[in-house]
């Protein structure tokens, strides 16, 4: 019993580590910001740099061209928000437009993408700095190779010093000699004094058993380990999951920076690679902060507020959402005063609407509705009404796309601080360990 205290708590302890950086290794919630596109991951900006807000359109039609495009402007430290189709397929010139009346900073988008046509149309009503249209003609500009340093006629690099690493290495091989003499010295001297054959194989009995008692126990330690990491994969895909928060459209309920605990086992999870569905032990409940897969972008995880179910009748006046005909009370509800349009993007609303079809329901971002859910189809918003792109755009969800409901925040930090090391030094102390409501 003893011997299997150390691998259990070695599983224990490695299965907990595993699973609290799961979220650093592509978890990211790209949480919807800005009804413009899809939004997905920003690393943000350097710090001591504007914010500039860029939105990437694939006017070109080609598969893969926006996300590629947006990979290259991330990585140059642009805070990408948007990312879709535009209204024409058949773009073949690309261009970046300036919507701020900053032409200088379209100008810089333009050099990380390698585009040559920049155009000035500022916009007061869009919600970003800079706009991408990618044509047809767009490809990634390849990245500079890689140069090696010059080598010396002698084949080493300036700066180096072999003859002093050479130096080094002869001096612990003449270590290493004169240990093996001393060991081989002291052999002979036991040999000469008479410590004969029988303590001879008694060392050799004493020393298969120590070989024995080695690899028992690094036999144990391997099982642990492989015990731990199938612990940490089922955990990981059926009963709880981490995420980080990289965008505004749960605020103030989430902040940019957050680290999430998911409860995957509550609603049921979908077996990777298969359409095999685990039960949850319990149902989507209105007003809960789910994560689930849209089905509008794929390899995008989001998280939205349960506001409709099925049977529900959903309308929205003056920004005041109204459930089967009774203005609802969401104190976490956060909105500005910017202006309402109607909105194209809302029109598979009128499929819903409840009486039928109207030709004339121009439905707005603050202003759509009554339409009636569907069975097993649901309906999401961002607690950011003002700067989510949630079920008025892209449409009702699915049920089965669900993959768990947060439950807790277990680390937070001010993501957008300029400061170095802003993990460590801009901590959000009070936010850790709250429940999400």
């Amino acid at each position: 019993m003893r011997r299997l205290v150390k691998p259990a708590l070695l599983v224990s302890v490695t299965a907990g580590m595993l699973l609290l950086l799961a979220s650093g290794l592509g978890q990211w919630i790209p949480d919807d910001t800005t009804p413009v596109g899809d939004v997905i991951l920003s690393p943000g900006t350097s710090p001591g740099t504007a914010r500039i807000t860029v939105e990437v359109r694939n006017a070109g039609g080609v598969d893969g061209m926006a996300r590629t495009a947006t990979d290259r402007l991330r990585g140059a430290g642009f805070d990408v928000v948007g990312i879709g189709n535009a209204d024409r397929f058949d773009q073949e010139e690309s261009v970046v437009i300036d919507r701020v009346g900053k032409p200088e900073t379209a100008a810089d988008v333009a050099r990380t993408l390698g585009i040559d046509s920049v155009k000035s149309e500022p916009n007061p009503n869009l919600f970003v700095d800079v706009t991408v249209r990618l044509g047809s003609d767009w490809a990634a500009p390849r990245p500079a190779p890689v140069t090696e340093g010059p080598v010396s006629e002698r084949g080493r690099r300036p700066g180096t010093d072999n003859g002093r690493r050479t130096l080094a290495m002869g001096r612990r091989r003449t270590g290493k000699r004169r240990g093996d003499s001393a060991a081989k010295g002291r052999e002979a001297r036991d040999r000469k004094a008479g410590k004969g054959t029988g303590s001879t194989a008694g060392n050799d009995k004493n020393a298969k058993r120590g070989g024995d008692g080695e690899r028992s126990r690094g036999g144990e330690w391997m099982r642990a380990t492989m015990l731990a990491v199938v612990l940490f994969f089922v955990l990981r895909l059926f009963i709880i999951q981490t995420f980080v928060i990289t965008s505004g459209s749960m605020e103030n309920t989430l902040l940019v920076g957050d680290f999430l605990v998911v409860n995957r086992a509550a609603i049921g999870s979908r077996v990777p690679f298969t359409d095999i569905r685990i039960p949850g032990y319990s149902e989507p409940r209105r007003g809960d902060v789910l994560v689930f897969d849209p089905h509008h972008e794929e390899n995008m995880t989001l998280v939205k507020r349960l506001v409709g179910m099925p049977g529900d009748t959903l309308e929205m006046r003056d920004k005041v959402l109204y459930l089967n005909g009774e203005p609802q009370d969401e104190p976490y509800v956060v909105t500005t005063e910017a202006r309402d349009a109607p909105d194209p993007m809302m029109l598979w609303q009128r499929e819903h609407l409840v009486g039928g079809p109207r030709d004339d329901y121009r439905p707005s971002r603050d202003n759509w509705g009554p339409i009636a859910i569907p069975p097993d189809y649901y309906f999401m918003l961002g607690d950011n009404r003002d700067s989510s792109l949630d079920s008025r755009y892209w449409g009702l969800l699915e049920g089965w796309r669900f993959e768990g409901r947060a439950v807790a925040i277990y680390f937070s930090y001010n993501r957008g601080s300029a400061r170095p090391f802003p993990w460590v030094r801009e901590i959000r102390g009070s936010r850790i360990g709250d429940r999400i409501r």
